[in-house]
Order: structure tokens, then sequence, then C-alpha cells
């Protein structure tokens, strides 16, 4: 008989064939290699009739409607806004500010520099030339260009200067000042607009995003969050029935272990049920392994111990699980922001560590990082290595 192995969804999951096609695939990836057993609580989770009728329309102006299908094209004032915003916050490591105009050409500059010492065949003078005509001509007046701080994109704007300019001019033109500074303006205005056009469309782009998909998955992943803290006994009932239904003593004892896998909230489920945080009402479901991924729970039992009995040792800086955690596995991808680590806060009875396993980041799977674990390499290498054979 293949070993049995529970799995536990995440949020916003309201149909049952959701679980059971993931599951489903999830087996003949592995090879039909153990027993996987979907369980489903999803019916059980936020009610989200109105979900739409509660969350901001952010085009909405005072009372005037905004119909069905609407987006805010290129050139509203909320895109626009959102494009400055997103001009000032691509240099990650500093706090969005007002660009600073020498800091700007400065950043230029050495773009111009670079590409000339690195073998763009001009005479050191002629690039001093593109350097003083760029400072001459840049102006807030371009609006977008005066925009960006990232000095990545304005050594670029460097280094496009040079190239596009001297291939436009003979050297004797490059001599002329006159004809050097109108080239310069060229391709900054040329320029301005590009940057424009580009940072106006990302902005539409996230602003129809959030408004159509992110606020809506949100509100319905926090509404499964707020039920879970009402809802529990219903919950872990139905995991446990599951766990019943194909072997009653699965889960009793240390000598009838059993197997999860959970995804986001379920992965959560999981561990709450293996800690027994709610017990007695709730005793421990005994766990030879447990695989998590998208996991939330360290962020949880950090904020709000998940069991009075489950706090840091001071002397070790550190989170003791009790034995009937025997093993934890938990996945996370880098751009997921509802996944968090388990090894340098938390360690098993036995003093080992949980595993932590990074899920290499696809940018096929643009934002919906969360969601893009179930077919992933790292998923199948670790169930092999934890369920064996």
């Amino acid at each position: 008989m293949t070993k049995p192995i529970f799995v536990l969804h995440g949020t916003s999951n309201r149909d049952p064939k959701i679980i059971r096609t993931r599951v489903s695939e999830l087996a003949a990836a592995t090879g039909e290699r153990w027993q996987l057993v979907p369980v489903y609580w999803g019916d059980l989770g936020a009610q989200d009739e109105w979900f739409d009728r509660i969350l901001p329309d952010s085009t909405r102006r005072g009372r005037e409607d905004v119909r069905d299908g609407d987006e805010p094209g290129p050139e509203s004032d909320d895109v626009e806004l959102l494009a400055i915003s997103l001009a000032r916050a691509l240099d990650s490591d500093s706090t969005p500010v007002e660009p600073d105009e020498r800091t700007q050409l400065a950043a230029v500059e050495q773009g111009i520099r670079t590409t000339v010492s690195d073998g763009w065949p001009i005479p050191d003078e002629l690039a001093d030339s593109i350097v003083e005509a760029t400072a001459q001509t840049w102006s807030p007046e371009r609006f977008w260009l005066s925009q960006v701080d990232d000095p990545t994109l304005l050594r670029a704007i460097g280094q496009f200067l040079v190239e596009d300019v001297t291939d436009a001019l003979e050297e004797i033109e490059l001599r002329d000042e006159t004809r050097l500074h109108d080239a310069v303006r060229r391709r900054l205005d040329s320029l301005d607009n590009l940057v424009g056009a580009a940072l106006k469309r990302v902005a539409s782009n996230v602003n129809a995003y959030t408004r159509r998909r992110l606020a809506p998955a949100m509100a319905r992943n926090f509404g499964d969050v707020i039920v879970y803290q009402r809802r529990w006994r219903e919950i872990h009932d139905r995991v446990r029935e599951v766990i019943a239904s194909v072997d009653p003593a699965l889960g009793t004892d240390d000598k009838h272990r059993v197997h999860l896998i959970g995804h986001s909230l379920g992965a959560t489920i999981a561990l709450d049920m293996a800690i027994g945080a709610m017990e007695p009402e709730s005793p421990p479901l005994w766990t030879d392994s447990v695989i998590t991924f998208g996991s939330p729970w360290p962020l949880f039992h950090l904020c709000d111990p998940r069991h009075p009995n489950l706090v840091a040792i001071e002397a070790e800086g550190v989170v003791r699980l009790p034995k009937t955690v025997n093993r934890w596995t938990n996945l996370w991808e880098p751009a997921d922001p509802l996944a968090f680590l388990a090894s340098d806060v938390f360690r098993m009875y036995d003093g080992t560590q949980p595993k932590d396993v990074e899920v290499r980041h696809s940018y096929t799977t643009g934002l919906a990082t969360h969601s893009a674990y179930w077919q992933t390499a790292e998923l199948m290498t670790e169930m092999s290595r934890v369920f064996g054979t």
C-alpha cells in the first residue's frame, strides 16, 4: 500500500475541484509514488459575495460613476502620479524623494565617460563637450527625465547620448558647439518622451492589476485568515475526518504519525494541528513530516504565539517545537510576500533546524508567486527526500 500524504490547500479556494486537480497533477508529476489525499476546507472559509462592494475604486472622482471595465488610460491623472512614484522608487536603496539635478547629471556624466573609456572611438575632449552640452541642455521642462533617480538608468542615458550623437554627427560637426547642443537637445527630448510613455504604461498596468486582481485577492486571503480564527474547530475536524477516512489511527500517537503538505493558510492549519495550538479542544496531530510552502505560520506565531508553551528559549534565542512535529520542510519563493523563513527562529524537538528551501523565481509567473509552488522542481525534490519511495 502506498504511503498516504494529506494535502491542505490555501486561501481563496471555493471549489473542491481546484485542490483535487492540483493534487492529481502533483501525483502525476511525482510518478504516483504516494497516495496524495486532498483535504478541502474552502467551503468553511470567508463568504465573499459582496467583496467587490467594499473595495475602493482607485479611479473614482467624488460622486463620479466608473463603469465596469473602465480602465485609466496612460494620460489619466492617477496613472501620471503613480508613474512619478515609480520613477522615484526605482532606486530601491533609498527613500523616494524629489530627484536632485546635480546628482542626476553626475550619473549621466559617469555613463558618458564610461562609454568612452570602454573604447567608444571619440577623443576625450569630445566626451567633455557632450558632458557640457548635456548639463546645459538638461532642464526640468523635460518632465519625465527630471523624475528619474535611478543611477543605472541615468548612466544608460549617458551611454545612449554618446553612441547616438556620435553616430549622427561627423567629427567636425561634433566640434561645432551649436550642432552638438542641438543634437543632444533632440536626443534628450526623445528620451523624455520614451521614459514618460514607458513609465505611464507600467503605471497603468499596475493600476489595473491592483484594481482587478490584487485587491480582491488580498481581501479573500485575509478574509479566510479572519474566518479561521473563529471556525478553526470545524476546519480541524474536517482535516481529521479526511485522515480518519484513510486510517483512523493516523496522527493519534507516536507510532502512527502522519505526513502533511500545506500551502499558505493550509500550512498554518497543518502546523497549528501538529503542535496542538488549540488543545485540549484540538489535540496535537502527531506528524512524521510536514512540508509547507508559501507559509505565513512563522509570522503568525511570532506575532501571537500559537501555544502557551511555544515561546522562545532566551538562552538559545529560538522556539523549540514539540515532539509531535518530527520534520518540517519550508519552501519559500523570494517574490512571495506571504512566505516566511523558519530555520533561524524554530528548532525541532531534537535541536535540529527545520529546512528552509528557496524556490527559484520564474518571471513567467509574474506577480502570482504565491500560487506558483505546486509544479516546481524544488517541491518534487523535497517530496522525494522527505517521503522516500
